[in-house]
């Protein structure tokens, strides 16, 4: 028994309808997430290098350093130079972040929806088995009641 266009698209419709990550919930979720994004970026120099070269390279590139953020661990040996990018910087930053975020979901969505399909392809060969089988034993009763009534006609004849 082949599956009709119109088996078909109820499949679809059922399965868009049981998809509880959709495109909607992707966007609203990326919209909560944009605030979420930290412009602040964080370099380490190990201690053995000159920070003063890496913070005069980074204001000529038009970053804005962040001394009450910059912080010094002596147990490793490491500068951790905070600073904030140029505004398109920022954007771009935000932008991949966001993107990020919205090939994970789109990720979760394949996942759930595979698992949707999976349970309705199961759910739809059980019926069509349950369907073979009724049929089946809707010929085999016929042939019996046929061959009852070929069988009592021959008696009876």
């Amino acid at each position: 028994m082949t599956t009709t266009k119109k088996e078909t698209n109820l499949l679809i419709k059922e399965a868009q309808a049981k998809l509880t990550l959709n495109d909607d919930a992707i966007e609203m979720a990326v919209n909560k997430k944009e605030g979420f994004f930290n412009p602040v970026q964080s370099i380490q120099v190990k201690a053995t290098q000159p920070a003063f070269s890496k913070i005069v390279e980074l204001i000529e590139n038009g970053n804005q350093i962040l001394p009450e953020k910059c912080k010094h661990n002596s147990a490793t040996g490491v500068y951790i130079i905070s600073y904030l990018p140029p505004e398109a910087t920022v954007k771009e930053l935000k932008a991949a972040f966001l993107s990020e975020y919205r090939n994970q979901l789109k990720i979760k969505q394949s996942t759930e929806l595979a698992a949707i399909v999976d349970d309705l392809s199961a759910d739809y060969a059980d019926k069509l088995e349950q369907q073979a089988e009724q049929e089946k034993q809707y010929k085999l009763d016929k042939a019996k009641a046929d061959l009852l009534q070929l069988l009592s006609g021959e008696v009876s004849g």
